[in-house]
């Protein structure tokens, strides 16, 4: 039976890249990989990467998997044995691929991946790298049943802590941090993510910190966006781009501009949003950092009130949204179609959408202001004071 990882030869591989004049933007997309992780292949020498991928990577580049992979050397078996991938690094990079495959939405695979590398962990009471695939497994989940993944990260959380494993526990903490505010618990979400800057601040030794300290503040600008609290929104971006910045991770940094475009339309500054949404080169993003400019285009559109183009833009996007953006592009939607004066069933969608998601909050705040077009309206429309 064949290996599962093949070991790429990265300079082969640059080679026939650099001879056939391809973008390494446009290979990521084909090949069905997050960017950094491609940029990762190509520089680092020796890296080990699941079968399937590398065969999809010579496919694009028009080659046999053997030209592009590293063949073993015939040794004695005990060196042929130390040499075999270890059972915790091929998990690791089922959790690095699963997370890679969650930022463009293919949420299946993700999951196979982290459920794999699960299986893969040898020691399940005390193995890192199994309670990161059950972190990851949690944090699919929230694009199901948010309760039900809220209850996974708890169970996750409370070992972790009991085995000291600080790098998982502050990652399920901001995780916690995007699940309350799916539930439309904005307090919540912003005490559990405070939780995982003061967990970071503590332990200097957590590998990513900077870029883990980055997205927290970068959830926080979220949360306060909801809130429309721009000062606070201001402060949390400062803070996390700083951070990005030494962490040296341009795809937190290309959320960070999302971020600030929002922030940009909530106190009126509409023509600066689109200025800079025109500076930024998508095509080369993840899909779910994409989802992001697209959420500033529609909110663009909307603020310049034009309505049959924001629905038209909703539609070309409808069919990538997960969950987590329904939440907002839904009742964005039922917003639209009443400014068209198109009576059709947006609003009874919004309902039978946040009662499956269990979002009691979000339900209680849209019959409270009226309607889910008034949620839209006063939630993702709002204007500072």
């Amino acid at each position: 039976m064949q290996n599962d990882f093949v070991t790429l030869h990265c300079d082969r591989i640059n080679h026939l890249i650099s001879k056939q004049n391809l973008k390494r933007g446009q290979i990521a997309h084909e090949v069905g990989i997050d960017l950094n992780l491609l940029r990762r292949w190509l520089h680092e020498p020796g890296i080990k990467v699941p079968r399937y991928d590398a065969q999809a990577l010579a496919d694009y580049l028009r080659c046999s998997l053997s030209s592009i992979s590293m063949s073993l050397v015939v040794q004695p078996k005990s060196s042929a044995m130390r040499s075999a991938p270890q059972p915790e690094s091929q998990a690791h990079e089922l959790n690095a691929q699963a997370i890679s495959t969650l930022h463009n939405l293919d949420i299946r695979q993700a999951q196979m991946l982290a459920e794999q590398a699960i299986r893969l962990a040898p020691d399940k009471r005390d193995e890192e790298e199994f309670w990161e695939s059950k972190s990851i497994v949690a944090r699919i989940l929230l694009q199901d049943d948010v309760p039900l993944a809220i209850e996974k990260l708890y169970e996750v959380l409370q070992s972790t802590q009991e085995k000291s494993i600080a790098n998982i526990s502050g990652k399920v903490l901001t995780n916690l941090g995007s699940a309350f505010r799916y539930l439309g618990n904005i307090g919540e979400s912003i005490s559990a993510l405070d939780l995982a800057l003061e967990l970071f601040d503590r332990e200097a030794k957590i590998s990513g910190r900077l870029n883990k300290i980055a997205v927290c503040h970068a959830l926080l600008v979220e949360s306060y966006l909801l809130q429309g609290d721009s000062f606070q929104a201001r402060h949390h971006l400062s803070i996390s781009r700083q951070y990005a910045s030494q962490g040296n991770h341009p795809v937190i940094e290309a959320v960070l501009d999302a971020k600030f475009a929002r922030i940009l339309l909530l106190e009126g500054k509409s023509a600066d949003a689109q200025q800079l949404l025109d500076s930024i080169v998508r095509d080369e993003l993840p899909v779910a950092i994409q989802l992001e400019f697209d959420l500033v285009e529609l909110l663009i559109l909307l603020d310049q009130g034009d309505y049959d183009q924001a629905y038209w833009l909703y539609r070309s996007r409808e069919a990538s949204l997960l969950n987590s953006h329904r939440i907002y592009w839904l009742p964005l939607l039922s917003y639209i179609q009443a400014q068209r004066q198109q009576d059709d069933d947006t609003e009874l969608a919004c309902q039978q959408f946040f009662d499956r998601l269990k979002a009691a909050s979000w339900i209680e705040k849209a019959q409270r202001l009226g309607s889910f077009r008034d949620l839209a309206k006063n939630s993702f429309l709002r204007k500072s004071s």
